[in-house]
C-alpha cells in the first residue's frame, strides 16, 4: 500500500464502481452493517471485490460494525477482501484474533475523534491493528458527513499510521489536507460528502476532490 492513500468508501453499484476505479483509489471500501444505507449485501460482495481486483494494486475493503468475528472471518474468506475496518467498540483483543485467524488481512481501527483523551487512546491499538482511521463521531458508526475539530490530530503520539476521515468533500479536503505534516498521517478517507445518493458517487465530486488530493502529491509513492 502507497504510504498516502486515497481510500473511497461505501460503494455499492457496479457501474458507480467502474466509475470510481478509473479514477485510481488506492483502497475501496464495502459497507456490511446492516444500519447503513449504503449496505452491501454478501451474496454480492464477491462479484464487487473481483472488479476491484481487476485493477491492479487496489485494495478491497470490508467494513464492520460490532459484528461477530467468526461472521467477519468467513464474510472475508469467501468475498476474499484485502482489509477489515472495523468502525465499532471493537477492542485490541478482537482484532488480534483477526490478524491471528486471518494471517493476510490488514487491519484498519476507526476511532471516533470525540476529545483528546480518544484520539489518545488510539495508541492501545498498536500490535492489533495496522492501521487507524480517525473519524467524526456518529451514531451509525461513519458515513454522517461530519467533519470534527483536526486540531485534536496534534494529541495523537502512537506509531500507528492514520487516515483521516469524517466529512471531507470539495469545501473541506484542501484544509484536512494540512494535517498531512502528521508524522502518522497516512491517506484520506472520502465516503458521503461525494455522493449523488447514499452509496452512489458522484464522479464530478470524484473528479474535484481527488485533483486537489494529487496536486498536493497525497497518493505518491
Amino acid at each position: 500500500m502507497k504510504i498516502q492513500a486515497i481510500k473511497v468508501c461505501g460503494m455499492r453499484d457496479e457501474k458507480n464502481l467502474d466509475q470510481v476505479l478509473l479514477r485510481e483509489p488506492d483502497l475501496v471500501g464495502f459497507i456490511l452493517t446492516p444500519r447503513s444505507p449504503r449496505l452491501v449485501e454478501t451474496s454480492v460482495l464477491p462479484m464487487l471485490v473481483r472488479q476491484v481486483h481487476a485493477r491492479p494494486g487496489v485494495k478491497a475493503v470490508g467494513i464492520f460494525v460490532n459484528e461477530d468475528k467468526e461472521r467477519v472471518a468467513q464474510i472475508v474468506r469467501d468475498a476474499l477482501l484485502d482489509v477489515v475496518q472495523l468502525h465499532g467498540d471493537e477492542s485490541p483483543d478482537y482484532c488480534r484474533w483477526l490478524r491471528a485467524t486471518l494471517s493476510k488481512i490488514l487491519i484498519i481501527k476507526a476511532v471516533p475523534a470525540r476529545d483528546e483523551q480518544t484520539v489518545r487512546g488510539a495508541s492501545q491499538y498498536e500490535g492489533a491493528a495496522d492501521y487507524i482511521l480517525f473519524d467524526a463521531p456518529s451514531a451509525q458508526g461513519g458515513g454522517a458527513g461530519k467533519t470534527f475539530p483536526w486540531t485534536l490530530l496534534s494529541h495523537y503520539t502512537g506509531t500507528l499510521p492514520f487516515f483521516l476521515g469524517g466529512g471531507l468533500g470539495p469545501t473541506t479536503i484542501s484544509e484536512a489536507l494540512k494535517y498531512r505534516s502528521h508524522p502518522s498521517f497516512s491517506g484520506v478517507d472520502l465516503n458521503s460528502k461525494l455522493e449523488s445518493a447514499p452509496g452512489i458517487k458522484d464522479v464530478r465530486l470524484v473528479d474535484k476532490v481527488i485533483q486537489v488530493i494529487r496536486s498536493s502529491n497525497l497518493g505518491a509513492v
